[in-house]
């Protein structure tokens, strides 16, 4: 759940479009985040969810490049999450329901089609 929990007063969520990014991209974008957030954090991969099951949630999916990640992206959380950290607790807890986690790197079941 904590993936998708951001601090308290934001509403929107900082995603990568893994569908259209090259992986060594996203990785190399993943571990300078996650550096960037704790130096002694380790990048173990990626909690997947699609725009349309987000949609689907009823939250918004804006597509935003960033000079330095063109992949970048925002899932939107109803107003209800600016105003209460539980309601921005049950979105977090909501979409990683419907997540499904990609290790990285990748083993032979994780790549599997």
């Amino acid at each position: 759940m904590e993936v998708f929990l951001e601090r308290a007063g934001k509403r929107k969520i900082s995603v990568d479009r893994l569908n259209i990014a090259p992986i060594v991209d996203v990785v190399a974008n993943s571990k300078r985040v996650a550096l960037s957030r704790d130096p002694s954090r380790n990048f173990y991969g990626w909690a997947v969810v699609t725009a349309e099951k987000v949609r689907a949630e009823g939250y918004g999916v804006i597509d935003s490049p960033l000079p330095d990640n063109p992949y970048h992206a925002e899932i939107e959380l109803p107003d209800s999450a600016m105003e209460s950290r539980d309601a921005q607790m049950r979105s977090a807890t909501e979409l990683a329901f419907i997540s499904e986690w990609r290790p990285w790197p990748p083993t032979p079941e994780t790549t599997a089609t």
